[in-house]
């Protein structure tokens, strides 16, 4: 039996596109009704929100893993943008 974390990436990719196109078409609609900056505020959690998801959803495709091992040690560094996590450990 495989476990792969991958299989769920569509659907949270979608879920993603799908949260951020609401979010767009309320807080458009809530400023084209009139509800003013107040009505649309409201959709700031909202934002943080979906922007959250995307990152998950989209991290991922940006991401670089390097794995070096030899007799005495390994070590493993991922990348993902500008940030860069090196983990070590000699044997």
């Amino acid at each position: 039996m495989s476990s792969n974390v991958d299989e769920c990436k569509p659907l949270t990719t979608g879920f993603a596109i799908a949260w951020n196109t609401f979010t767009a078409f309320w807080t458009a609609s809530a400023l084209a009704a009139g509800g003013g900056l107040v009505m649309a505020a409201f959709s700031i959690p909202f934002w943080f929100a979906g922007t959250t998801v995307a990152k998950a959803a989209f991290d991922e495709v940006f991401e670089a893993s390097r794995l070096e091992l030899d007799a005495f040690e390994f070590s493993l560094t991922t990348t993902v943008g500008w940030c860069r996590l090196t983990l070590s450990n000699p044997c």
